[in-house]
C-alpha cells in the first residue's frame, strides 16, 4: 500500500536543481516514515539531515550522504534512477505529498487494526471488549492527529475571510467560546475560546475544583437563565436546541459529591447543610428552584474513575449522538488521574502526561470547544517563603506548558497564613495566556458555598496586588 508514483515524483523534485525549495515544501506535510519505499524514505532523511546541519540540498550532497549511510543499499539505486528520469513541477509537489500522507495513514491504520483483530481473540482471558473499543478510539485519535498535517497552508485571502467572518459573528452576538465564571477573568482573557486547552492548577485546598465547576455552571446553568430572560423579552420560547451542552469528567469525586457542590453554589446554602439535606423552609425553596434550573440545563457529569483521551473522545461522541447537540465546553478533574492511550507511555510518567495533554488539546480542536483541565502542583513550592505558584511548579510541566493556551493558578494566602490580611480572598494568577497580558485577578472565596465571586475591584497586575511593583 504505497503511493509509489507520488514518492518518485517527490524524490525527483528533491534531487532536482530546486531540491532545497522542494524539501521546504514537502517537509511541511511529510515525515520520513510516511514513505513506503526505503529508497525514497532514505532520500528524504538525507535532505532532512543536510538541512538540519545548514547544508544546501543538492543532488550531489544527497548522493554523498547516502553513500556514507550504513542503511543505504546498492539495490536502491535503480529505484532512484526511475524517479529522476521523470519531470516534476514544484508547483504540484504538495499534491504528491498529500497522496503519500494518505497512503501512510492507511498503512498505519491497517497495521493497528490487524493488531486489534489479533487481540480480540484473547477476549475472555486477559482482554475485555471495552479494552478493544478503547484501542479503536486510540487509533482514530492518533491517526487523525497525524493526518491533520496534510492540510495545506492557507494564503492571506483565506485568513482575511476567516477573520472577517469571526468579527461579523461576534458583532452579531454569536459565541466564539465559553464564558469564564469571573468578570475579572473575562476582562483579561476574553472568552474561553473554542479549541483552547485551559489549565487550572493549585495545591490541595486552594479551590481549583470549585473554580472548574463554577466554569461548568456558568456555561451550563447561567447561560440557560440568560437565554430564558432573553426569550421572555423577545416573546419567544427557549428550545432544547438553544441550551448549551457541557460535559464534566470527574475522576476524583463522584456524581453525588458534585451534585452537592453544584446545589451549594447555585443556592448559597452552606455546603455542609447541603450534604446533610438539612434545610430551612426558605432554603428548600432555593434548592427546588436550583433543581428546576438544572433540569432545564444540559450539564452532563461522568464520574468514571478510569479515563484516557481516547475514552473521553468516545464518550463525547456518544453524548453528541444521543443528545443531537454539539458539546460547548468540557471540564476534566483532574489531569494527573488520567491515563495515557499507549502502552509505551505507562513506563514513563512524563511521557504519559505529554500524551494526555496532547490528547486533550486535540479533543478541544476536534470538538471546537474549550477544554478546562485541572492540574496538581509540585509540593516543592511548600519549601519557598512565597508560595504563590509559578510555571515550574506544574507537575510534569513541560508538556502542560507547551500544549496549554491558558494556565491559571489558584492561590489563597490564608491556607498558609491563617492570620493573613487576605482572608476570604483568592488570587487567580494568569501564568500563561497566548493572547492576553499576564497578571492576577482577585476574587472573593465563598468556599462554604463552593464558589468564587468577583470583587468590586478591577483586575490589577500581579505586581500591583502583591506590592512588588
Amino acid at each position: 500500500m504505497i503511493a509509489l508514483e507520488a514518492e518518485r515524483a517527490v524524490t525527483c523534485a528533491l534531487l532536482s536543481s530546486d531540491g532545497a525549495e522542494a524539501y521546504s515544501e514537502v517537509s511541511l506535510h511529510l515525515a520520513a516514515d510516511d514513505f513506503g519505499s526505503a529508497a525514497h524514505r532514505l532520500t528524504f532523511e538525507a535532505c532532512a539531515a543536510l538541512t538540519a546541519r545548514g547544508d544546501v540540498v543538492t543532488s550531489v550532497a544527497v548522493s554523498t550522504y547516502l553513500k556514507a549511510s550504513a542503511t543505504w543499499k546498492d539495490e536502491y539505486v535503480a529505484e532512484l534512477q526511475l524517479a529522476v528520469s521523470g519531470a516534476v513541477s514544484i508547483a504540484h509537489i504538495a499534491s504528491y505529498a498529500i497522496a503519500i500522507k494518505e497512503k501512510a495513514v492507511a498503512r498505519r491504520l491497517r497495521a493497528r487494526l490487524g493488531e486489534i483483530a489479533d487481540k480480540s481473540l484473547r477476549v475472555g482471558s486477559d482482554v475485555t471488549a471495552e479494552d478493544l473499543l478503547a484501542d479503536i478510539d486510540s487509533i482514530t485519535l492518533n491517526v487523525e492527529a497525524k493526518a491533520s498535517h496534510v492540510r495545506l497552508l492557507d494564503g492571506p485571502g483565506a485568513m482575511q475571510l476567516e477573520m472577517t467572518e469571526r468579527w461579523e459573528a461576534i458583532q452579531a452576538g454569536a459565541s466564539i467560546g465559553a464564558r469564564y465564571p469571573l468578570d475579572g477573568l473575562t476582562s483579561r482573557l476574553g472568552a474561553a475560546e473554542n479549541g483552547q486547552l485551559i489549565i487550572i492548577a493549585g495545591r490541595p485546598s486552594m479551590g481549583k475544583s470549585v473554580l472548574a465547576m463554577n466554569f461548568a455552571l456558568e456555561n451550563a446553568i447561567e447561560n440557560v437563565e440568560s437565554l430564558s430572560i432573553g426569550a421572555i423579552a423577545s416573546g419567544t420560547a427557549v428550545t432544547t436546541d438553544d441550551v448549551p451542552l457541557v460535559a464534566v469528567f470527574s475522576l476524583e469525586m463522584d456524581r453525588a459529591q458534585l451534585g452537592n457542590r453544584t446545589l451549594s453554589a447555585m443556592t448559597a446554602v452552606d455546603y455542609q447543610k447541603v450534604k446533610q439535606g438539612d434545610f430551612t423552609e426558605q432554603e428548600w425553596e432555593r434548592v427546588n428552584l436550583a433543581w428546576e434550573r438544572m433540569y432545564r440545563s444540559r450539564l452532563h457529569i461522568d464520574d468514571d474513575g478510569f479515563l484516557t483521551p481516547a475514552r473521553m473522545r468516545a464518550k463525547l461522541r456518544q453524548l453528541e449522538q444521543r443528545t443531537k447537540k454539539k458539546v460547548t465546553a468540557i471540564v476534566v478533574d483532574y489531569l494527573q488521574l488520567m491515563s495515557g492511550d499507549s502502552r509505551r507511555a505507562e513506563t514513563n510518567r512524563t511521557l504519559e502526561v505529554s500524551e494526555i495533554t496532547r490528547g486533550l488539546k486535540i479533543i478541544a480542536k476536534e470538538f471546537q470547544c474549550p477544554v478546562v483541565a485541572l492540574s496538581q502542583l509540585s509540593r516543592d513550592l511548600e519549601k519557598r517563603a512565597d508560595k504563590r505558584p509559578v510555571m515550574a511548579d506544574l507537575r510534569e510541566s513541560g508538556a502542560i506548558e507547551q500544549d496549554a493556551d491558558v494556565i491559571l493558578f489558584v492561590y489563597r494566602d490564608e491556607v498558609y497564613n491563617p492570620d493573613s490580611m487576605s482572608r476570604g480572598m483568592a488570587e487567580i494568577i494568569i501564568g500563561k495566556a497566548r493572547d492576553a497580558v499576564l497578571g492576577m485577578v482577585p476574587a472573593v472565596s465563598e468556599l462554604q458555598f463552593q464558589r468564587f465571586v468577583d470583587t468590586t475591584a478591577n483586575a490589577y497586575s500581579y505586581e500591583q496586588l502583591t506590592g512588588r511593583g
